[in-house]
């Protein structure tokens, strides 16, 4: 769809905001190593000028893109494509948000891993659920989720959760606690954002490479991840960002 978008409006200027990676578990570590098949495929990383890789044609023509994640970014440049490393894009909407009174509340964001994207990388849920529901357990958190996948897994566990899709009501309601582990990548952020003090991304697969550049912090469970810390090209503000898209567009 984005190939035939980009042959219908050749002129147009194409830009790419939060490009980012979603790579199980066993291929975080593993691409840097062995340069996973897939990632070979789509962008052609040993002869990166064969331009007749999809990942390839369709990257090399936009005039601009900012990569949400190291992994994503190395990817980029390793086909010699070249992108602005930056924090998630979602971080430059503003929040309207009072000032916070300090509290000691805690809150779980509760995700089943089986019943989403991330299923490549949990053959069995346990020891990820379990420890979602422990940490509930020994901070008296309230326990909230926003599929429906997730629901039926509390449900089936009996255990009470709070279940909402509403945005605006999820940015003001999250603003009341000081702590939390989310295992949803937005949630985390959203989190953040609305000033808690402590937040806790549990990480599923390498989407959650995407908070590296932001103060959260970054669990992992039951997996063989080593973290990817590479020499880091400088984080692009949210501020410098603009200004490109300024020049990129003739604002």
């Amino acid at each position: 769809m984005l190939s035939k978008a980009i042959e219908r409006f050749p002129k147009a200027k194409k830009i790419a905001l939060g490009l980012g990676s979603c790579f199980p578990k066993e291929g975080y570590d593993y691409y840097f190593k062995n340069n996973i098949e897939s990632t070979r495929n789509f962008f052609d990383v040993e002869a990166s000028k064969d331009k007749s890789k999809l990942g390839y044609k369709i990257f090399s023509s936009f005039d601009y893109i900012s990569t949400r994640d190291l992994l994503t970014y190395k990817l980029l440049e390793n086909a010699g494509i070249k992108s602005a490393y930056s924090v998630p894009s979602s971080v430059f909407f503003p929040m309207n948000t009072k000032k916070r009174q300090s509290t000691d509340k805690s809150v779980l964001w509760f995700s089943d891993p089986t019943k989403g994207i991330s299923k490549d990388s949990f053959v069995d849920n346990t020891s990820y659920v379990d420890y979602q529901i422990q940490w509930a357990k020994d901070n008296k958190a309230d326990i909230y989720c926003n599929t429906a996948g997730d629901k039926s897994t509390l449900i089936e566990l009996g255990i009470k959760g709070n279940y909402s899709t509403d945005l605006q009501f999820l940015s003001k309601h999250l603003q009341s606690y000081s702590n939390m582990l989310s295992s949803r990548l937005q949630i985390s952020i959203l989190g953040h954002l609305g000033g808690i003090e402590n937040v806790t991304l549990l990480a599923t697969d390498s989407r959650a490479l995407s908070v590296q550049g932001l103060p959260i912090n970054i669990q992992y469970i039951d997996t063989p991840w080593v973290e990817y810390q590479p020499v880091i090209p400088q984080v692009k503000s949210k501020k410098v960002i603009i200004q490109d898209l300024k020049l990129i567009l003739g604002a």
